[in-house]
């Protein structure tokens, strides 16, 4: 459920799923040049994991690949927001997904918000001060999802995503 109204938002297609993920994309107009050959992108991935395992690598890889057949670039540095769900997400896994991002290379600059779809808990990173209202955020507006029609609960999931890309900038 929160998963889709956060692929509703983005409006991006899926680029990638397997047993342990899916992948959507949105992909911004271009940010500028960071040189006179390597164009800057703007992204947001939404990645659903379904598992414990967190195939950064590929799903990193398969950003760029997409970014790149997009354009039809292959000198670009991506800013990438990703809108990670798990049923096990949290600041841990936060941490991991930031401890592997600095094996992504130069050219992608990742950014991270968690989303446990159990329990609504949100990070943005480690004693970001934001974490606790949005959480608060999110819980409650699991707690009045059964009285919410389809449409207010997609519009107030996206406003809080609004928030926390917004905080991660």
């Amino acid at each position: 459920m929160l998963a889709a109204a956060i692929k509703e938002y983005l409006g991006g297609g899926v680029i990638g799923a397997t047993d342990a993920y899916e992948v959507s994309l949105r992909v911004g107009e271009p940010a500028g040049f960071v040189s006179r050959m390597l164009r800057l992108r703007e992204a947001t991935a939404l990645v659903v994991l379904y598992t414990d395992e967190i195939a950064f690598r590929e799903i990193a890889g398969l950003i760029r690949q997409a970014v790149s057949a997009l354009y039809g670039e292959k000198k670009i540095r991506i800013r990438c927001a990703w809108l990670v769900c798990s049923a096990s997400g949290g600041i841990y896994l936060h941490e991991a997904l930031a401890a592997n991002a600095k094996d992504s290379g130069r050219n992608m600059k990742n950014r991270f918000v968690v989303f446990n779809s159990e329990n609504g808990t949100v990070s943005l990173g480690p004693g970001n001060a934001k974490n606790r209202a949005i959480s608060e955020r999110m819980r409650s507006l699991f707690a009045q999802s059964r009285f919410m029609t389809q449409a207010v609960w997609r519009r107030e999931i996206a406003a809080v995503v609004e928030v926390c890309l917004a905080a991660i900038k």
